[in-house]
C-alpha cells in the first residue's frame, strides 16, 4: 500500500455559513502549522450565500466543492472524504475555532500514538470556555432515554472534566471534531446518507464500534465550539434533532424498541413544554418560556418526526 502524501484531511461542510467558516479557516491556519502538520482543507459548500467564491478568494489553498443541492451533513462529508487524500479524516464544523496553535497537531499525535483505536477526538468548548456537554455522548438506549426524561444524568459527562493529559475511550464523539481512520472510514462505506441532519455522527460511531476498534477522545486537544450559533432553542432545530434521534432508533431499535423510544420522546417533549410554559408566566424566566417554545413543535406534532428522516427533505 502506498504511504499517505498528506496526514490529515480536514472537512468542512457550510450551508449558509459563510462568516462561520471565514472566522473557521482563519483559525485553522493561523494556529496550525505546516512545518509540524501536513494537511489539506476541503469545503463543501450546500448554500447559494457566495461562500464558495469567499473560501476561492481569500484561502485559495481550501479545495473548495460547491453542491448544488443540500443533502446534509452525512452526505457532504462523504462528498468532501470523495476529494480527500489525507491518512485521516477530520471533521470540522464551520462553528468551530482552532484556539491553540497545538490543538491539531496535538490531536494527530495522540492518533499515531493509539493506532489501535479507529477514531479520535478532542474537547470542544463553549464561548464560555466550559466544557460543551455534547463532547462526547453516549450510544442511544430506552434505558439512557429514560433517564434523561427524569433528568437523571449520572456521571456520564465527568471524563471530560479533567485534566488535559487524561485520555480513555468513549461510545460517541462529537461530530463537530471528530477524526477517523481512512481506512476505517471507507470500510463501512462513511456516513449514512439517509440521515439529513442529527444523529449521523452516533450512527457512524455505532458502526465504527462494530468493527471491533475502540474510538478514542484526549483532553489535550481543545477547541471553541460555538454550538448551534445561539439557536439552541430554536423549534425547528429541536424538531430536526428528534427526528434524527428517531431515525437511529428505527434503523437500530426492534419495532417494540423504536415504537417505545417515540414514546418517551414525546414525553419528553411534553414535560418540558408544559413545564416552561408554567415558569415562563414567572418573572424572570423567560429561558423557561424558549424551551417551551423550542419543544413546541415536538410535543403538537409528533407526525413530523416519527418516522425519522424518511420522506423528508431539507
Amino acid at each position: 500500500m502506498r504511504p499517505f502524501e498528506t496526514k490529515v484531511s480536514i472537512l468542512i461542510v457550510g450551508y449558509n455559513s459563510k462568516e462561520l467558516i471565514r472566522d473557521c479557516l482563519t483559525s485553522l491556519f493561523l494556529n496550525t502549522s505546516r512545518a509540524e502538520l501536513s494537511f489539506e482543507v476541503i469545503v463543501v459548500d450546500n448554500s447559494s450565500d457566495g461562500t464558495a467564491e469567499m473560501v476561492s478568494e481569500h484561502f485559495p489553498e481550501v479545495h473548495v466543492v460547491a453542491n448544488l443541492d443540500n443533502r446534509g451533513f452525512g452526505a457532504g462529508n462523504n462528498l468532501a472524504a470523495s476529494h480527500a487524500s489525507g491518512k485521516y479524516l477530520l471533521l470540522l464544523n464551520p462553528d468551530t475555532i482552532v484556539r491553540s496553535n497545538k490543538a491539531l497537531v496535538r490531536l494527530v499525535e495522540f492518533a499515531d500514538s493509539n493506532p489501535h483505536a479507529a477514531a479520535w477526538g478532542g474537547v470542544t468548548l463553549l464561548e464560555s470556555g466550559e466544557i460543551d456537554p455534547g463532547c462526547y455522548l453516549r450510544l442511544p438506549s430506552l434505558a439512557l432515554a429514560l433517564k434523561n426524561l427524569f433528568g437523571i444524568h449520572g456521571k456520564s459527562h465527568q471524563l471530560v472534566d479533567r485534566s488535559p493529559t487524561f485520555c480513555g475511550e468513549v461510545e460517541v464523539l462529537n461530530g463537530a471534531y471528530m477524526m477517523v481512520d481512512r481506512a476505517v472510514w471507507n470500510g463501512i462505506g462513511g456516513f449514512d446518507e439517509s440521515f439529513k441532519l442529527y444523529s449521523e455522527e452516533v450512527d457512524l460511531c455505532y458502526r465504527i464500534g462494530q468493527t471491533g476498534r475502540p474510538i478514542m477522545m484526549t483532553g489535550a486537544s481543545r477547541i471553541k465550539h460555538l454550538a448551534g450559533s445561539g439557536n439552541a432553542f430554536q423549534s425547528t432545530r429541536m424538531l430536526a434533532r428528534t427526528r434524527g434521534q428517531m431515525h437511529y432508533a428505527r434503523k437500530h431499535f426492534s419495532t417494540p424498541g423504536w415504537i417505545a423510544m417515540g414514546c418517551i420522546l414525546w414525553m419528553h417533549a411534553a414535560v418540558r413544554y408544559c413545564i416552561g410554559n408554567v415558569l415562563g408566566c414567572l418573572p424572570k424566566q423567560k429561558k423557561a418560556a424558549r424551551v417551551a417554545s423550542a419543544y413546541s413543535l415536538i410535543f403538537w406534532q409528533p407526525t413530523k418526526w416519527w418516522h425519522g428522516w424518511n420522506g423528508v427533505q431539507l
